[in-house]
């Protein structure tokens, strides 16, 4: 798995020397600055700056120095790589999804070392769920320390189909988690594990870790997952998701569909565009087309096998999705957009339904740059942005680095 971009906030020598430290920490994680003189270019300090900033972090035990040798630049001996001690504790990211859950473990370096999928039924409820995916976790880091030699999980993540506060980690009035709304999620995990704990939306995390795999050149990136739902995340230029004044920002899913059937939404709107193009919706419709029961019909794999029908409403579903992408086009004007979920995984139909409106609606100055994608594995997508949200929480000033003795602190 290739190493993600972890955001890296301006070092700031005087003001605060715990956000050096954690810049200089999130730059060596990333694999962007492994010696000591690629991180003086990287965030412009001094060089013997750096070399004192780097020194209390080996003493701290927090930085290993030598770890293999870097091709010198230039003439001169190769430098000394650094890396992060493997023993900080492993990175655990969750994604829930319905019927399952998905779990990823790394090093503190982003080293994979184990991922898992536990199947689970939501309506069994938050107590229930979490605590069978905290025992799923558990079995799996069992085998990740054989790895990582880690005692400890440095940062958590979870994502959930919901709107999130990301400030609380809870859940708000969740169409899709009937019992969630309100629950603590984050204060339950904190409990179990004893780490920092992120929260977030699925389309959020799924966003995060497109967008950090591709060249910062890419962002403003807007990823639209269809599935059970339909949902959407931003990630800006500097690399943030944008949530938005309360973090609702991205429910896509809950546009209305103008001259729609008149569905009821389970969030008690009409028309949303997920009651005419989720993937739940496709189904229903093609249960109802074809008199047979919707919980028997699996529209991914009749996508799969060329169903002519099937085909046909998935093209129908990528021009609905495509109307309302085209708004978000003149609103945000994205570099790139990256549509994934089942369907796109299995056929191209939706995709090309979704371009060919984009293209054709938005104004020339949106898409002339534009470029749409798909995403042929949203779960992997997602734990690795989830992978890179707890990182960056474990690694902030308030994570592994708020014990170190700031030696800088009275220049």
């Amino acid at each position: 798995m290739q190493r993600l971009r972890l955001s890296a906030p301006p070092a700031q020598r005087a003001s605060d020397p715990l956000a050096t430290y954690s810049t200089l920490c999130r730059l060596v994680a990333s694999g962007e600055a492994a010696d000591r003189a690629a991180l003086a270019r990287a965030t412009g300090l001094v060089r013997n700056t750096v070399v004192s900033y780097v020194q209390a972090l080996i003493d701290a035990d927090v930085l290993a120095d030598g770890v293999g040798r870097q091709q010198p630049v230039g003439r001169g001996r190769p430098a000394r790589r650094l890396a992060l001690r493997r023993e900080l504790g492993d990175i655990v990211s969750i994604g829930i999804r319905k019927g399952a859950v998905d779990v990823l473990i790394t090093s503190i370096n982003q080293t994979p070392t184990a991922r898992g999928t536990l199947a689970i039924d939501l309506a069994d409820g938050p107590v229930e769920v979490l605590s069978r995916t905290a025992d799923f976790v558990e079995q799996l880091l069992v085998a990740a320390r054989e790895r990582s030699r880690a005692e400890r999980i440095a940062g958590l993540s979870i994502a959930l189909p919901a709107p999130i506060d990301a400030v609380l980690g809870r859940p708000v009035k969740p169409p899709m988690l009937p019992g969630w709304d309100g629950f603590p999620v984050a204060d339950v995990l904190e409990a179990r594990f004893r780490c920092p704990v992120v929260v977030d939306n699925d389309a959020n995390h799924m966003a995060l870790g497109e967008a950090r795999s591709r060249p910062v050149g890419e962002a403003p990136l807007l990823f639209i997952t269809i599935g059970a739902g339909i949902g959407s995340g931003l990630v800006l230029g500097d690399g943030e998701v944008f949530r938005g004044a309360e973090g609702a920002a991205g429910d896509i899913g809950h546009t209305r569909v103008p001259n729609g059937q008149g569905a009821t939404c389970a969030c008690g709107n009409v028309d949303c565009l997920e009651t005419l193009a989720s993937t739940t919706a496709l189904a229903t419709r093609y249960g109802a087309d074809h008199a047979v029961d919707a919980a028997t019909v699996d529209f991914v794999d009749l996508v799969h096998r060329g169903d002519r029908d099937a085909v046909r409403m998935t093209r129908e579903a990528g021009t609905l999705i495509g109307e309302v992408l085209a708004i978000a086009v003149h609103l945000l004007n994205p570099r790139t957009i990256v549509v994934g979920g089942d369907t796109v995984g299995v056929s191209d139909d939706l995709l090309s339904g979704v371009r060919g409106v984009v293209y054709r609606r938005a104004l020339p100055l949106g898409t002339r740059m534009l470029s749409i994608a798909a995403c042929q594995d949203t779960h992997a997508t997602m734990l690795r942005g989830g992978m890179v949200a707890a990182l960056e929480r474990a690694l902030s000033p308030q994570g592994v680095v708020r014990d170190l003795e700031p030696p800088f602190a009275h220049r």
